[in-house]
C-alpha cells in the first residue's frame, strides 16, 4: 500500500530538531531500514531502534557520523488517509555492532530542552495537598519525581511533538481506543502479574520549636513593710537578670520610700540647772546630755539600752550640786519598700506532632495462599524544621519575564565558566531571554536583563541574626529577631518612687510615650524620676535619663522581617537599625545597605507561620496548612495502592493500522472472549511497533494494565460544630469535629481536632499564664513581735559589766547580762532570723521542653475504579 511522496507507506526523513512542524516535505525515504521496532513505557521517551546497512561498508547516502549529517529521523506511516508522523527523534550513541553488514541505530523521541520542559511541568504541579515541601529535602524539591510521587501519574514525552505532560495511572486524558475484532490478530490474555496491597501503613512527622521573644509581662507593683528591708532591696532582681526557664527581667525597682539609709542622723543637746531654793535628798540640781536619733519619717521600735550618770543628787551625808547623765537609745526602723517587677521571655520549646493511619483499596477478593501474611507497604515521613525558614529556590530555566528581589535562581546548564551555585536577586528586573554565566565568588554580582544577581553559595545558607561590627557580602539574608520593647511610663506604676526610677540595662528597648519613638539603652542605668527626657523621633539621637545613655532607633522597632544584603560593607558597631517590616524599604547599617524582603519575598517561607524569631503555633496537622500535609500522606499512600490495584495485565498483538492511534495517553478496550462481558479495559502502559522488511510482518503489541476496584465514590459529611449545631453560624465561622473530608471523591478521611498535649501557654504570655505563684511570705507585724520579744536579750548583750581589777589582775567577776543575752537572740539580725520577708515567684518554663502529640486518622476505604471483573 503506498502513499504519496517517495516511497510509503512508511516514510524516514533525516532532518534537524528545529525542523518540528511535520508536512509534505518529509514524505520521503532518505535511508533504507530493513527493521524497526518502535517502543514506549510508562514514564519514559519513546525509543526508535532501525536496522541498516552499515555505512562504512556499503556507504549509503546517511553516514551516521560525518560533517553536516542530520541526527535526526521522522519515522511516518500512512494510514490510508493521511501520512501520520509516528515519532520523530535524535540519533544517540554509536552501534554495538559497528563491524557487522547490518547496523543498529537508536534514536530517542525527545526535545534537546525536555529536561527543562519536564521541570516547568513539574513546577505547575507544586500544588495543593500533591506536593508538600516540608517533606520533600531540599535537594529533591525540584526533582519532577519528588513532585508526582503524591499523584497517581506518569511523565509522558509524546513521540512526535515532544510535549510533556502527565497521564493518570489509570484514566487516559486522550480518550478510549476501542479495538475491534478485526483489530486485534488473536485474544487477549489477561494475567496477574502479582496481588495488589493489602494496606498502607502511614506515619508522617511535623516537627518545630516554639519561638517566641515577650516583654513586657507586668508580675506586679508593691509597698511591702519590713524591718529587713535593706535586704529585701539588695537582694531585687535587677534588670537582664537571668530568673531560669527562659525568662529574664525586662525592668525592677526596690526603693526605700523612707530613704532611711541615706537620710543620716539628727543631732540635738541641751541642759538643765535647778534654781529652786530647796530640794529634797535625791534632787538633781543640774543635768546636761546630747543626742543621735536617725534622719527619717520611718516607724521604729524605740529602746533605752543603756543609762548612765553620777550623783546629781543631795543625800545625808554628801552634797553634790552638778549631775551628769546619758543614755544610750536603740532605735529600729520599718522600711517600706517600693518594688515592681516587668520579665521578658525567650522561649524556644520542641514540639512534635504524629498522624498515623492505615489505608485499605475497596478491591475485589484475589486468590491467593491461606496463610499468606497481608502485605502492607509502610510510609514514614519526618519534616524539616518548620520553625526555620525555609528556602524554595527555582531554576534560572523557569524563570523569565519579572524577577523579584529576593528570588533564588539555580542556574541550569551553566555556560563554561559560569557557576552552577544559587543565585539570589538583590535588584528586581526582567530576565534576558538567555541565561547568563553566574559569578561563583562572594560579593560577585551578575546582570540578567535588568535584574541583578548575587551569588549565594554552593549550597543554601543557614538564615543567621544581625550582628554588630561584622562585615557582610552582597545578598546575605538575615532574620533580625522582633525588638522587646515597653513603655517609659509603664516602669512607674502607682508605687510612689520618691529619689530615683527603675534600673535599665544595656540592649534593652524603651518607648517613648510623648514621641512613640524606639529608644535603646546603650549604657546601662537608672531612669529619671523628676524629669521626663527629650527623646529624639530621629535614628542615631542620644539621650541621657537619670544615670542610662539611650540612643533612638526612630519611630520603627527592629526585627519582625528578612532583610538582604544590597550593598557589603561593615555593619554598625552597636546599635541594631532600623529594621523595617516593609517589604523593598532600605536601611542604612554602618557600610551595608540592607533592604526588607517582608515575610521572606519570593523563595523564603517559615512553614509553621509567624516571622523570624517569633513562631509561636501549638498545632500543625489540624491547621489549615497541616491539613494538606495530612492530605499529602494520604495522597502518597494511595498512589501505592493504585500502582499495585493495576495488578491485572492484558497483552494485544493488533496490526499495522492501529499504530496512528495508540498513545500513552489513552485507555484501550479489546475483545476478551474468556472474560466476563468479553471485553477488557486497561489504560495503555506500553507498546511496541515493529516492522520487518524481510518478512513483511508489521504488527503492533500493545499492554493495558486494569485495576480490581468495586468502583464508586466516597461523600464527604459535615463535622458537629463545637460551639453551635448546623445552621446558626456561617460556614467556616467555628470549628468542627468529626465530619468526613474527601479528596477527589475516592477517599476520606475524619480531620483531627486540634488537641496539643502540651502544659496548655499561648503566645504571646500574659501575666495570668506566666505566673504560677506570686506570694508575699511574711510580715512586719510577725517581725516587730519576734523584735520586741527579744529586746531584753538585746539590751543584756550590749550593756557587759566590767571585769574586777584585783592586784593588777582583770578577773570578771560574774556577768548576769551576758547570762541573759546568752539565752535568746541578742542582736536585730538574730532576732529576725527565718523571719525575713520574702518574694516567691514561680513561673513556668518557656525553655528546654519538648511535646509531642499524636492522633490517629480514621479513613475510609480508597475507591479505585472497576476496569475488569475477576469476581464474575
Amino acid at each position: 500500500m503506498a502513499g504519496p511522496g517517495t516511497g510509503g507507506p512508511f516514510y524516514a526523513a533525516l532532518t534537524d530538531e528545529d525542523d518540528n512542524v511535520f508536512g509534505s516535505e518529509h514524505y520521503r525515504w532518505d535511508t533504507d531500514i530493513f527493521r524497526f521496532a518502535l517502543r514506549q513505557s510508562e514514564g519514559e521517551a519513546a525509543l526508535l531502534e532501525i536496522e541498516v546497512v552499515n555505512p562504512w561498508i556499503d556507504a549509503p547516502s546517511f553516514k551516521y557520523i560525518a560533517p553536516g549529517q542530520h541526527y535526526w529521523l521522522y519515522l511516518a506511516y500512512w494510514d490510508g488517509s493521511a501520512v501520520v508522523p509516528l515519532f520523530f527523534g535524535r540519533l544517540v550513541g554509536h552501534p554495538e555492532n559497528i563491524d557487522d553488514f547490518f547496523v543498529t541505530l537508536q534514536f530517542v523521541g525527545r526535545s534537546s530542552r525536555w529536561k527543562v520542559d519536564q521541570l516547568v511541568l513539574a513546577e505547575s504541579l507544586k500544588s495543593g495537598s500533591y506536593f508538600d515541601p516540608v517533606f520533600v529535602d531540599a535537594a529533591h524539591r525540584n526533582d519532577p519525581q519528588a513532585v508526582i510521587d503524591a499523584r497517581p501519574v506518569a511523565y509522558h514525552i509524546d513521540p512526535v511533538a515532544h510535549a510533556v505532560t502527565v497521564s493518570h495511572l489509570l484514566t487516559g486524558e486522550d480518550g478510549v481506543l476501542e479495538l475491534g475484532e478485526d483489530d486485534v490478530l488473536w485474544g487477549a490474555r489477561p494475567r496477574l502479574t502479582q496481588p495488589p496491597l493489602d494496606a498502607v501503613a502511614a506515619e508522617a512527622e511535623a516537627v518545630w520549636s516554639q519561638i517566641d521573644s515577650g516583654g513586657s509581662v507586668f508580675v506586679g507593683a508593691w509597698a511591702i513593710n519590713s524591718y529587713s528591708g535593706k535586704s529585701l532591696i539588695s537582694d531585687w532582681p535587677k534588670a537582664g537578670a537571668s530568673l531560669g526557664g527562659g525568662w529574664f527581667v525586662q525592668a525592677s525597682w526596690a526603693l526605700d520610700y523612707y530613704d532611711i539609709d541615706g537620710g543620716g542622723t539628727v543631732q540635738s543637746s541641751g541642759g538643765f540647772t535647778d534654781q529652786s531654793p530647796r530640794h529634797n535628798d535625791g534632787d538633781a540640781i543640774s543635768g546636761s546630755g546630747s543626742s543621735a536619733v536617725p534622719r527619717t519619717r520611718a516607724p521604729c521600735i524605740t529602746f533605752v539600752i543603756k543609762e548612765e550618770g553620777k550623783g546629781g543628787i543631795i543625800g545625808e551625808d554628801y552634797a553634790d550640786p552638778s549631775a551628769n547623765w546619758s543614755a544610750t537609745v536603740g532605735h529600729i526602723p520599718m522600711y517600706r519598700v517600693d518594688c515592681g517587677l516587668y520579665l521578658q521571655y525567650q522561649a524556644e520549646r520542641r514540639r512534635s506532632e504524629r498522624v498515623s493511619f492505615s489505608l485499605a483499596a475497596d478491591l475485589q477478593p484475589v486468590l491467593s495462599d491461606a496463610g499468606r501474611t497481608p502485605e502492607v507497604e509502610t510510609i514514614s515521613l519526618s519534616s524539616v524544621d518548620l520553625s526555620k525558614p525555609m528556602w524554595e529556590p527555582k531554576p534560572r530555566a523557569l524563570l523569565s519575564g519579572a524577577v523579584a528581589r529576593g528570588q533564588v535562581a539555580l542556574p541550569t546548564n551553566p555556560p563554561i565558566g559560569g557557576s552552577s551555585a544559587y543565585q539570589i536577586c538583590i535588584s528586581p528586573g526582567t530576565l534576558d531571554s538567555v541565561e547568563p554565566a553566574y559569578g561563583d565568588e562572594a560579593d560577585l554580582t551578575t546582570a540578567d536583563g535588568t535584574a541583578t544577581f548575587a551569588f549565594l553559595g554552593d549550597s543554601l545558607p543557614e538564615i543567621g541574626e544581625w550582628a554588630a561590627d561584622t562585615y557582610v557580602s552582597r545578598g546575605t539574608v538575615i532574620a533580625p529577631v522582633p525588638a522587646l520593647s515597653i513603655m517609659r511610663s509603664a516602669l512607674f506604676p502607682a508605687a510612689r518612687v520618691r529619689t530615683s526610677g527603675p534600673s535599665v540595662s544595656q540592649g534593652q528597648i524603651i518607648r517613648d510615650d510623648r514621641t512613640g519613638s524606639f529608644q535603646y539603652c546603650l549604657a546601662s542605668g537608672q531612669l529619671s524620676h523628676f524629669s521626663w527626657p527629650n527623646f529624639s523621633p530621629f535614628y542615631g539621637v542620644p539621650t541621657l535619663d537619670g544615670s542610662a545613655i539611650f540612643v533612638s532607633l526612630g519611630m520603627q522597632a527592629p526585627g519582625g522581617a528578612f532583610h538582604i544584603c544590597t550593598q557589603a560593607g561593615t555593619t554598625g558597631a552597636a546599635v541594631p537599625p532600623p529594621f523595617s517590616t516593609t517589604a523593598g524599604e532600605p536601611v542604612a547599617d554602618g557600610g551595608v545597605v540592607w533592604v526588607s524582603l517582608g515575610a521572606g519575598g519570593p523563595s523564603l517561607s517559615i512553614p509553621a507561620g509567624g516571622y523570624p524569631g517569633r513562631v509561636t503555633a501549638r498545632n500543625w496537622f489540624s491547621t489549615p496548612r497541616g491539613l494538606l500535609s495530612l492530605e499529602y500522606v494520604l495522597n502518597k499512600s494511595s498512589r501505592l495502592l493504585i500502582e499495585r490495584a493495576r495488578c491485572v495485565e492484558t497483552t494485544l498483538v493488533c496490526p499495522f493500522h492501529v499504530a496512528p492511534l495508540v498513545s500513552l495517553r489513552k485507555n484501550a478496550t479489546a475483545p476478551a472472549p474468556t472474560l466476563p462481558g468479553h471485553q477488557v479495559t486497561g489504560k495503555i502502559i506500553s507498546y511496541e511497533m515493529t516492522g520487518d522488511g524481510q518478512s513483511g510482518e508489521f504488527l503492533v503489541n500493545m499492554t493495558l494494565a486494569s485495576s480490581i476496584g468495586n468502583g464508586g465514590s466516597e461523600s464527604a459529611e459535615d463535622g458537629v460544630g463545637v460551639y453551635a449545631e448546623p445552621g446558626v453560624f456561617a460556614p467556616g465561622v467555628q470549628s468542627t469535629a468529626g465530619g468526613v473530608v474527601t479528596i477527589d471523591d475516592a477517599v476520606g478521611y475524619t480531620p483531627p481536632s486540634p488537641a496539643p498535649n502540651d502544659d496548655g501557654l499561648t503566645f504571646p504570655l500574659t501575666a495570668g499564664q506566666a505566673v504560677a505563684r506570686a506570694q508575699w511570705i511574711g510580715s512586719a507585724a510577725l517581725q516587730a513581735s519576734a523584735l520586741r520579744a527579744s529586746l531584753r536579750y538585746i539590751i543584756a548583750a550590749a550593756n557587759p559589766t566590767p571585769p574586777l581589777n584585783v592586784d593588777g589582775m582583770s578577773i570578771p567577776e560574774f556577768d548576769s547580762n551576758r547570762f541573759i543575752a546568752s539565752r535568746g537572740p541578742s542582736t536585730v539580725d538574730a532576732a529576725l532570723s527565718g523571719l525575713a520577708i520574702k518574694f516567691a515567684l514561680d513561673l513556668r518554663p518557656v525553655t528546654e521542653q519538648s511535646f509531642t502529640t499524636s492522633y490517629r486518622v480514621q479513613t475510609t476505604n480508597l475507591r479505585v475504579p472497576k476496569m475488569i471483573d475477576i469476581a464474575a
